[in-house]
């Protein structure tokens, strides 16, 4: 079960980016698809097995959709060995639309323009691609995303009664792994095993960790 979803406010009034359960999203239309090939295992020849994916354009919508782009981004750059700046633009240029569009395209501008010479654009890099998408990123997260998103998971977190204990552990990691595409978030802002096993642990019902407790069961 995927960990991204709509925000939920909790009873504090924290609302986070992601959740534990997600919300199907309506099958967008044909039009709105781009279908990439990508090569199976990653540098190698033309002739090599590929395989399809298909990314849905962005133009404006939920942290959690926006996360999903970037996802998709990873996956093209990584599986076709696009380390060309001017191949990666071309591919954003294809998937974002709107005000999403704008941003990125003023970022890639305003990166390449040289204090020292404003007539003269400074040479495109990978850098400047991703520091584009991060303007992207601020766009379409709110303010203080990854604190209020961290607050939420350490105090608010619950497993649903409905989900298994081993589908939990899957999306509490899942949502730990997409911190670090949330404004300014690094992988320092990870939370560790250890912290994790904890965040687990509190999101269970109180009848459950009772029962851990008269079994004697200790963390350690």
């Amino acid at each position: 079960m995927s960990s991204v979803g709509t925000p939920h406010v909790s009873p504090s009034g924290t609302q986070p980016c992601l959740t534990l359960v997600s919300t199907p999203r309506s099958n967008p239309d044909e039009t709105e698809l781009v279908q990439f090939t990508l090569k199976v295992r990653a540098g190698s020849n033309s002739s090599a097995p590929t395989y399809k994916r298909k990314v849905a354009r962005f133009a404006g919508g939920t942290p959690a959709e926006w996360i999903e782009v970037l996802e998709a981004l990873d996956e093209v750059f990584a599986q076709n060995s696009l380390t060309s700046a001017e191949d990666r633009v071309n591919v954003v240029r294809t998937i974002l639309r709107s005000d999403s569009l704008t941003a990125f395209e003023s970022s890639l501008q305003e990166q390449r323009e040289s204090p020292e010479d404003p007539g003269r654009l400074i040479a495109l890099s990978v850098d400047i691609v991703s520091n584009a998408l991060k303007a992207v990123s601020q766009d379409v997260f709110p303010h203080r995303a990854l604190f209020m998103q961290k607050v939420w998971m350490k105090r608010h977190m619950k497993k649903p009664g409905d989900m298994g204990i081993r589908k939990l552990v899957a999306a509490v990691s899942q949502m730990n792994s997409k911190l670090v595409c949330f404004p300014g978030a690094t992988e320092a802002d990870l939370f560790s095993s250890a912290e994790l096993l904890e965040l687990l642990e509190f999101s269970l019902p109180d009848s459950w960790k009772s029962k851990f407790d008269l079994a004697g069961y200790i963390q350690n």
